[in-house]
């Protein structure tokens, strides 16, 4: 599958949500994006949150018009690299450094985590749109406040209270997703 895809066409397979594309990114990306994260002191549970993070924010930005990749290779592994520093000093996680293992991924691993992949992207497909909204545009960093103003919401609290019901609303459809997949 190698080289099969060129960075327009994984442009728009990522903008139209096409499964065979995220497949691609996964199959191609995967392994280089956990042995970097690995080789900066990550787990492999790390690795995943920041490959799925990017995913979905890639997705979010993509469809927005928001973003226009000429590399993607580099952009997105840069982006998942960067997306495991961020969250490690988002939750004051201490970096332990260890000795690569060399661990042997197996194929039912890499199936389940594509599936992940693309069951998020359905349960968020499958969301309002006021609920897209306020999830994108947390997302890119805006403050409740920020939210608040642009989506004419009473104030921050607000804003944050209706981020928590649409986080809660995702999870609830990934969740079910999730089982529905696994039966």
């Amino acid at each position: 599958m190698k080289g099969r895809y060129s960075d327009e066409i994984i442009y728009q397979g990522i903008k139209n949500n096409s499964p065979e594309i995220t497949g691609y990114i996964y199959e191609m990306y995967w392994i280089e994006v956990q042995n970097i994260i690995s080789g900066k002191g990550g787990t492999k549970s790390e690795a995943k949150d920041a490959f799925q993070s990017v995913m979905l924010k890639l997705y979010l930005k993509i469809k927005n018009g928001e973003i226009n990749i000429s590399d993607f290779k580099s952009y997105f592994i840069r982006s998942c690299v960067n997306e495991f520093f961020y969250n490690r000093r988002n939750h004051n996680k201490k970096i332990e450094l260890k000795e690569s293992d060399n661990e042997i991924i197996e194929e039912t691993d890499e199936v389940e985590e594509f599936k992940s992949i693309e069951i998020a992207l359905k349960s968020f497909n499958l969301l309002r749109e006021e609920c897209k909204r306020i999830l994108i545009l947390r997302s890119q960093n805006l403050s409740y406040i920020e939210i608040s103003k642009l989506l004419k919401l009473k104030g921050e609290s607000s804003a944050k209270k209706r981020r928590e019901r649409c986080l809660k609303y995702f999870f609830g459809i990934y969740s079910k997703m999730k089982k529905n997949d696994s039966e």
